[in-house]
Protein backbone atom coordinates (compact mmCIF):
# COMPACT_ATOMS: atom_id res chain seq x y z
CA UNK A 1 0.00 0.00 0.00
CA UNK A 2 1.46 3.21 -1.02
CA UNK A 3 1.76 6.02 1.62
CA UNK A 4 -0.84 9.08 1.31
CA UNK A 5 1.95 11.63 0.80
CA UNK A 6 3.08 9.40 -2.17
CA UNK A 7 -0.64 9.08 -3.19
CA UNK A 8 -1.12 12.68 -2.88
CA UNK A 9 1.75 13.87 -5.05
CA UNK A 10 0.35 12.00 -8.06
CA UNK A 11 -0.89 14.50 -10.23
CA UNK A 12 -3.34 12.22 -12.97
CA UNK A 13 -6.71 12.29 -11.88
CA UNK A 14 -7.41 8.24 -12.73
CA UNK A 15 -3.84 6.91 -11.35
CA UNK A 16 -4.47 9.64 -8.20
CA UNK A 17 -8.73 8.08 -7.33
CA UNK A 18 -7.35 4.53 -8.12
CA UNK A 19 -3.98 4.87 -5.73
CA UNK A 20 -6.20 6.29 -3.12
CA UNK A 21 -9.40 3.59 -3.44
CA UNK A 22 -6.72 1.22 -3.55
CA UNK A 23 -5.37 2.54 -0.33
CA UNK A 24 -8.55 2.80 1.46
CA UNK A 25 -9.90 -0.55 0.11
CA UNK A 26 -6.47 -1.77 1.58
CA UNK A 27 -7.99 -0.30 5.44
CA UNK A 28 -9.39 -2.41 8.03
CA UNK A 29 -11.18 0.42 8.84
CA UNK A 30 -11.33 4.08 7.60
CA UNK A 31 -9.42 6.12 10.86
CA UNK A 32 -10.41 9.74 9.33
CA UNK A 33 -13.32 11.41 7.89
CA UNK A 34 -11.71 11.46 4.28
CA UNK A 35 -11.07 7.82 4.39
CA UNK A 36 -14.10 7.54 5.96
CA UNK A 37 -16.36 8.85 2.61
CA UNK A 38 -13.91 7.19 0.50
CA UNK A 39 -15.06 4.13 2.24
CA UNK A 40 -18.56 5.09 1.39
CA UNK A 41 -18.30 5.91 -2.35
CA UNK A 42 -16.30 2.49 -2.60
CA UNK A 43 -19.26 0.47 -1.05
CA UNK A 44 -21.82 2.22 -3.00
CA UNK A 45 -20.12 1.90 -6.15
CA UNK A 46 -19.44 -2.10 -5.47
CA UNK A 47 -23.31 -2.60 -4.15
CA UNK A 48 -24.86 -0.44 -7.17
CA UNK A 49 -22.63 -2.09 -9.50
CA UNK A 50 -22.83 -5.69 -8.71
CA UNK A 51 -26.51 -6.63 -6.73
CA UNK A 52 -28.00 -2.81 -7.26
CA UNK A 53 -29.52 0.09 -5.51
CA UNK A 54 -31.67 -1.56 -3.07
CA UNK A 55 -29.23 -3.95 -1.62
CA UNK A 56 -27.56 -0.84 -0.71
CA UNK A 57 -30.13 0.14 1.42
CA UNK A 58 -31.29 -3.10 2.19
CA UNK A 59 -27.72 -4.73 3.20
CA UNK A 60 -24.92 -2.70 2.72
CA UNK A 61 -25.43 0.81 4.84
CA UNK A 62 -26.75 1.57 7.64
CA UNK A 63 -28.92 5.05 8.04
CA UNK A 64 -26.46 7.17 9.02
CA UNK A 65 -24.01 5.91 6.39
CA UNK A 66 -26.48 6.58 3.78
CA UNK A 67 -27.08 10.14 5.04
CA UNK A 68 -22.81 10.50 5.49
CA UNK A 69 -22.70 9.32 1.78
CA UNK A 70 -25.63 12.07 0.59
CA UNK A 71 -23.68 14.65 2.59
CA UNK A 72 -20.64 13.53 0.37
CA UNK A 73 -22.42 13.89 -2.79
CA UNK A 74 -23.64 16.88 -2.34
CA UNK A 75 -19.85 18.10 -0.58
CA UNK A 76 -18.54 17.26 -3.60
CA UNK A 77 -20.87 18.72 -6.19
CA UNK A 78 -22.17 15.52 -7.72
CA UNK A 79 -25.94 17.11 -7.09
CA UNK A 80 -27.69 14.98 -9.40
CA UNK A 81 -26.25 11.70 -7.90
CA UNK A 82 -27.03 13.74 -4.33
CA UNK A 83 -30.59 14.10 -5.25
CA UNK A 84 -31.19 10.22 -6.77
CA UNK A 85 -30.01 8.77 -4.23
CA UNK A 86 -31.73 10.86 -1.79
CA UNK A 87 -35.38 10.13 -3.55
CA UNK A 88 -34.34 6.46 -3.56
CA UNK A 89 -33.81 6.60 -0.13
CA UNK A 90 -37.13 8.85 0.39
CA UNK A 91 -39.20 5.73 -1.76
CA UNK A 92 -37.40 3.05 0.44
CA UNK A 93 -38.30 4.74 3.72
CA UNK A 94 -41.78 4.98 2.05
CA UNK A 95 -41.83 8.76 2.45
CA UNK A 96 -41.10 8.49 6.27
CA UNK A 97 -39.48 11.77 7.26
CA UNK A 98 -38.46 10.99 10.53
CA UNK A 99 -37.43 7.15 10.66
CA UNK A 100 -34.64 5.59 13.01
CA UNK A 101 -31.85 3.04 12.49
CA UNK A 102 -33.96 0.77 13.84
CA UNK A 103 -36.93 0.59 11.75
CA UNK A 104 -34.62 1.26 9.11
CA UNK A 105 -33.45 -1.93 9.69
CA UNK A 106 -37.07 -3.56 9.82
CA UNK A 107 -37.96 -2.26 6.20
CA UNK A 108 -38.73 -4.93 3.70
CA UNK A 109 -37.31 -3.61 0.21
CA UNK A 110 -40.06 -5.76 -1.54
CA UNK A 111 -43.25 -3.36 -0.02
CA UNK A 112 -41.42 -0.26 -2.46
CA UNK A 113 -44.83 1.93 -3.14
CA UNK A 114 -42.89 3.16 -6.32
CA UNK A 115 -40.73 0.64 -7.16
CA UNK A 116 -40.68 1.71 -10.43
CA UNK A 117 -39.53 4.80 -9.91
CA UNK A 118 -36.36 3.26 -7.49
CA UNK A 119 -35.31 1.21 -10.59
CA UNK A 120 -35.45 4.41 -12.94
CA UNK A 121 -33.25 6.49 -10.18
CA UNK A 122 -30.89 3.82 -10.52
CA UNK A 123 -30.55 3.33 -14.34
CA UNK A 124 -30.32 7.22 -14.03
CA UNK A 125 -27.29 7.11 -11.92
CA UNK A 126 -25.55 4.83 -14.18
CA UNK A 127 -26.77 6.51 -17.10
CA UNK A 128 -23.56 8.16 -19.44
CA UNK A 129 -25.02 11.95 -18.66
CA UNK A 130 -24.80 11.30 -14.86
CA UNK A 131 -22.80 13.51 -12.94
CA UNK A 132 -22.06 10.44 -11.11
CA UNK A 133 -19.78 9.50 -13.98
CA UNK A 134 -17.62 12.82 -12.54
CA UNK A 135 -17.01 11.07 -9.35
CA UNK A 136 -13.29 10.19 -9.54
CA UNK A 137 -12.60 14.22 -10.87
CA UNK A 138 -14.93 15.28 -8.43
CA UNK A 139 -13.04 13.17 -5.57
CA UNK A 140 -9.43 14.28 -7.30
CA UNK A 141 -10.82 17.76 -6.65
CA UNK A 142 -12.05 17.48 -3.14
CA UNK A 143 -8.76 15.83 -1.63
CA UNK A 144 -7.20 18.07 -3.26
CA UNK A 145 -8.59 21.20 -1.14
CA UNK A 146 -9.48 18.73 1.66
CA UNK A 147 -5.92 16.76 2.57
CA UNK A 148 -6.45 18.00 6.19
CA UNK A 149 -9.80 15.51 6.09
CA UNK A 150 -7.12 12.60 5.53
CA UNK A 151 -5.02 13.56 9.08
CA UNK A 152 -7.59 14.48 11.05
CA UNK A 153 -8.32 11.34 12.88
CA UNK A 154 -12.19 10.03 13.43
Amino acid sequence: MKPLEEIFAIKDKADFTDALFEYVWDLNEPGSIGEYYLDLVNRFDTGLNINGLSDIFYQEFSLKEINDLLHFFNEIGLLNTYSLVNEALNIYCLNRTNIGQEEYENLDPFSLLNGERFDEIEQEINNDDSDYHNLRTAIFNWVKLNKIHFIKKL
